[in-house]
């Protein structure tokens, strides 16, 4: 699990590259996990302000309780599967529009509001139109 772990940001920052056409930037080894993730994603050291923000959203993510992905994982290794294919099921929940793809989501529903005299009315008119609220 630590050894996957270790290894995603790699897996999801190669495929990055490779679907934008752009350079892979070479891997480092004085970063930890979340500042090599940013490195290898967007080919240049991360500010310390970036490094703290996303570790903050993966601690976030992390303690979410038992979420979609939690739980297709949990399923998965309860059967005494290996851990690679609990791993897959939890990417695969993760996936969803509903699950890993909410803040996509959040940030479509700020963007409807604009401003904070408007957050209000747009709730309320979504909510009467039986919307979905992300976030």
């Amino acid at each position: 699990a630590v050894r996957i772990t270790a290894l995603l940001p790699t897996v999801i920052a190669y495929r990055y590259h490779s679907i934008m056409g752009t350079q892979w930037p070479g891997e480092v080894d004085e970063y930890d996990h979340v500042a090599y993730y940013l490195h290898v994603l967007f080919g240049r050291p991360a500010t310390a302000a970036h490094i703290r923000v996303m570790n903050a959203y993966m601690i976030l993510a992390m303690e979410h309780g038992l979420n979609a992905s939690t739980f297709a994982a949990r399923v998965v290794a309860s059967t005494e599967s290996d851990i690679y294919s609990a791993v897959s099921a939890a990417i695969g929940a993760m996936k969803g529009p509903l699950h890993g793809g909410a803040p996509s989501g959040v940030i479509k529903l700020l963007e409807r509001v604009g401003s904070k005299p408007q957050a209000e009315p747009v709730i309320r008119n979504m909510l009467e139109q039986g919307e979905r609220l992300m976030g």
